[in-house]
Formats: structure tokens, C-alpha cells, sequence
């Protein structure tokens, strides 16, 4: 099989991150990522077949787990799930994935919510700061903290 640059370059990483956290006695949990669903590498069975093939190559550098964004096929989960045991499977939330007891049974064991809280929270932001432009303020407030509330979120913790 040749190896896409990629491929060897994160599986140099993969093998010396686990040689070092070996070494220091460093309980480090190794949870590689492949980009074959996110990025548009392969569609259907072959997206399938090469997410497996890569998972091979990483678990044999070290890694503890598999992360495949992007991934949100309820079969395509449980075919990979079932080939990469007793690897993890980790996905990421997007939109159209399935409910969490359908990620469960298809063997997933870890969801991500990457980048979504963030997108939710401009997509919010985005359309009051619109309706506030356009003199609408009322929107503002529907699903807001109060005051108190927030100011909590920034009070002391007393474990300085």
C-alpha cells in the first residue's frame, strides 16, 4: 500500500507522542483524527474501506481512538466501529446525525461537539446583532442568562 504523505506523517507523530507519554509515566489518551468523510476523500463503501485502512495504520503507531468527523451514516459507523475493535470510535456532531441511541448502538463511544457550540453561538449572535440594527430588540432577550447569572460564571471559585 503506498501511503499518502499524510498518512506516514501523522503516524511519525502518533508513534512519537506514545514513545514520550511511555517514558514520562504521562496517562495520555491518543485520539487520532482522519478527514476521509469531512474532507471528501472517498464516498460510500470506499469511504468505509479507507477510514478502516487508516485506523489500522494509526492503532499500529499508538493511537487510542479514531475520530472521523464528518462521519453520520449509522452503518458506516457500525461497519467501522466492528472493524476497528477494540479502537474507539469518536464522531463529531453535524448537522443530520443520528439521535445518541442510534450512535450507541453503532458502536460510536465518544461524540464531539468540535466547532458547533461556537457556530450556534454566531449564528445567535449574527441574527441579533441584525434584528438589533434593524431596531428589533425583543429577540435580544428570549433566550438570554440574566445578569446575575453571568456575572456568576466569572465569580471566584476560591481554589486559587
Amino acid at each position: 500500500m503506498i501511503l499518502k504523505p499524510g498518512i506516514r506523517l501523522l503516524c511519525k507523530k502518533i508513534e512519537a507522542i506514545r514513545e514520550h507519554v511511555v517514558h514520562s509515566g504521562v496517562d495520555l489518551y491518543i485520539n487520532a483524527r482522519t478527514d476521509v468523510y469531512l474532507g471528501g476523500i472517498a464516498f460510500g463503501e470506499a469511504a468505509v474501506g479507507e477510514t478502516v485502512r487508516r485506523a489500522a495504520r494509526y492503532r499500529a503507531a499508538g493511537c487510542d481512538g479514531l475520530f472521523v468527523p464528518g462521519l453520520v451514516a449509522a452503518d458506516a459507523m457500525a461497519a467501522i466501529s466492528t472493524a476497528i475493535e477494540p479502537t474507539p470510535l469518536n464522531v463529531m456532531v453535524v448537522p443530520n446525525l443520528p439521535s445518541m441511541d442510534v450512535l450507541q448502538e453503532s458502536g460510536v463511544r465518544r461524540l464531539s461537539a468540535g466547532s458547533s457550540i461556537a457556530q450556534a453561538a454566531l449564528g445567535c449572535t449574527r441574527r441579533i446583532a441584525a434584528g438589533f440594527l434593524a431596531g428589533t430588540v425583543s429577540e435580544m432577550f428570549d433566550a438570554s442568562m440574566d445578569y446575575h447569572a453571568v456575572n456568576q460564571l466569572f465569580a471566584a471559585t476560591g481554589h486559587d
